[in-house]
């Protein structure tokens, strides 16, 4: 094995023993004169070569201390001195100082890295004591009394060596912390401009790694999910406390990380409202990850839905007004028709009267018998109570029909680009009509209307769109608390009243009614508890937009689980809102007002049974 550099210094060995003559031993078996040639020899058998120690010229400078205390400041100069020894050899017995393991202690209280041979010929302290006291220390050898030269000498030469390497590896460690932190340093400024960066960015940045832990967390995200970076940087994203509305859906992203994928997802924010996110998914070069970017678009796709839900109106209101035009024509044609009928069939009943008087004065002629058997046969008698039963009937169906179309018409009209005093009944009145198929087979209406409400100003149009959403939610609430009418009808009671500046309407239900923690809630965009299919979140964030934002007015709930809902609705009478106009809108046909809707015959004035 080639000598290094460590290899060819000087060895610097510390004796401690109180007696000379060990002293005296040491230095003659650690001099420099050949060695033991035997001993070369039998190490080029095991090892092949020969040991440097022996034979490569290299020397030990000896220092001697004869009690552990001189042992110890010898070996504090050496340090200060900037030259600390290799090895020391401590004897075991040093009476009347210290002893030997108390030596070692203080040695290494001094030079930590100090190689030590203990040396003893007596069981002063056993194994297990020197270990409890000393520890399990690769820096301490045992060495018994008496010992050969070779001994010593392999023992100096390793544990020498052993500790300039274990120098040399420290200084070297030194010098790489050194350029570690430099480097770590210009990482650092790198990180922070990056830090910087990043920080600009509006966008919630979200990293994670390959198994979906998170490892960066943003301002944005923060403010998004209100959890702090500590809370989130090493958690796994699917486990923060983010009420996701679809957290399969997140899963999947995770998991798969396709390139570039772009989602929108859904969750519930800090107010408790849902908002909704547009989510990349960036997975990272080398499967490492990926980068989340996402950003709240929830009052674009608010707005998108809201333009979307308008347009629709608007194409259903286009639809009526043609199917109320279609049918408007032959519908009257029936009518007329049928008055005609029953004016006919009143101008015949004197005639069939005569007719009878005639048979009866027939007596029992062979005519007479067979016109009164084919009398009977044809049920005359009968037909002249039934016919104009059926003729009122349809009658009834003609002017229900006929009432149906005229709610359309008055539903579809295209409205004005100002406000205008609506009639409030009527709105009602033209909602329960279009409605009618939502709430018929489930409830009956009762009515409770000021008939002598003031007009306030409002959109028409806009108004009609609420009533209809609010009339929508109490039949199916109805539904639901009747198992869709298997159970009965329940109510639904439509009411309007003067109060104070402003005019109230309210649609007040007995169905399932609305849990305490979702009141606060339901007018949230995208906010639903009906199934799937059934309802968008849109009714009442619209109409809340509606009634507030557009007429200045106030809409509320008022709710008890299993008892019902009740909705209110408050028109200002005198709006400071711009654009108001004092035109009238003039209502077509039969006022609500000159209804009358009481509880009692409210199926049959209204629903027709």
């Amino acid at each position: 094995m080639p000598a290094t550099e460590a290899d060819r210094r000087v060895r610097r060995v510390l004796i401690v023993d109180d007696n000379r003559a060990i002293h005296d031993d040491f230095h003659r078996m650690l001099q420099n004169d050949g060695g033991d040639q035997s001993f070369d020899a039998v190490e080029a058998l095991f090892l092949g070569e020969h040991s440097p120690a022996m034979t490569d010229g290299a020397g030990y400078e000896i220092a001697d201390a004869y009690q552990g205390e001189e042992g110890v400041d010898a070996a504090a100069a050496a340090i200060d001195n900037g030259e600390p020894f290799d090895v020391a050899f401590v004897d075991m017995r040093m009476p009347p100082g210290l002893d030997g393991v108390e030596t070692v202690e203080r040695l290494w209280a001094v030079d930590p890295g100090l190689q030590v041979v203990l040396c003893t010929a007596y069981t002063d302290y056993s194994w297990r004591e020197i270990v409890d006291r000393l520890g399990h220390n690769d820096q301490l050898l045992i060495l018994k009394k008496p010992f050969d030269h070779v001994e010593v000498a392999q023992a100096a030469d390793a544990l020498a060596r052993k500790r300039r390497l274990i120098d040399d590896v420290r200084r070297r460690q030194a010098e790489l912390e050194q350029a570690v932190a430099c480097h770590t340093t210009q990482l650092r400024r790198s990180w922070e401009e990056t830090e910087k960066f990043l920080g600009a960015i509006s966008s919630l940045l979200i990293g994670v790694d390959s198994h979906g832990v998170v490892n960066r967390w943003n301002d944005a995200a923060v403010e998004a999910f209100g959890i702090l970076p500590e809370q989130a940087v090493g958690q796994r994203l699917q486990e923060l406390p983010i009420r996701w509305a679809e957290p399969r859906t997140l899963q999947r992203l995770l998991s798969g990380c396709c390139c570039h994928t772009r989602v929108e997802l859904q969750f519930e924010g800090r107010d408790e409202t849902i908002r909704v996110l547009g989510l990349t998914v960036c997975p990272i070069v080398g499967g490492e990850g990926a980068v989340l970017l996402a950003r709240d678009i929830t009052e674009q796709r608010l707005m998108e839905q809201q333009l979307a839900e308008s347009g629709k109106m608007e194409a259903i209101g286009q639809l009526a007004a043609g199917v109320a035009h279609e049918i408007n024509t032959p519908m009257q044609y029936l009518g007329d028709n049928l008055e005609y009928l029953a004016d006919t069939f009143a101008r015949l009943e004197p005639l069939l009267e005569q007719y009878d008087a005639l048979l009866d004065a027939g007596g029992d002629s062979a005519a007479a018998s067979r016109l009164r058997e084919r009398l009977s046969v044809v049920q005359v008698a009968k037909m002249r109570k039934t016919i104009p039963e059926s003729l009122e009937d349809a009658r009834d169906g003609v002017d229900r029909v006929s009432h149906i179309v005229h709610g359309l018409k008055e539903f579809s009209h295209p409205g004005w680009e100002q406000r205008v005093e609506t009639d409030v009944n009527r709105s009602l009145e033209t909602t329960a009509t279009i409605t009618r198929n939502e709430w018929k087979y489930v409830a009956q209406l009762c009515w409770d209307l000021d008939r002598d409400l003031p007009r306030p100003l409002a959109y028409a149009s806009e108004l009609n769109q609420v009533l209809v959403n609010l009339m929508v939610n109490a039949a199916h609430a109805v539904s639901d608390a009747t198992n869709r009418g298997e159970h009965g009808k329940g109510t639904i009671t439509l009411r309007t009243r003067h109060d104070g500046d402003f005019v109230a309407i309210e649609i007040e239900d007995d169905g399932v009614g609305i849990p305490p923690e979702l009141r606060d809630r339901v007018f949230a965009p995208f906010f639903t508890t009906k199934e799937v299919g059934r309802g968008t979140g849109q009714g009442l964030a619209s109409a809340k937009r509606l009634i507030e934002d557009l007429h200045g007015g106030e809409i509320r709930l008022e709710s008890r689980v299993g008892r019902g809902t009740k909705c209110t609705v408050r028109l200002p009478l005198k709006s400071e809102l711009p654009g108001a106009t004092m035109k009238s809108v003039q209502a077509c046909g039969e006022s609500a007002a000159a209804t009358d809707y009481s509880t009692e015959d409210a199926t049959t004035a209204t629903t027709g049974g």
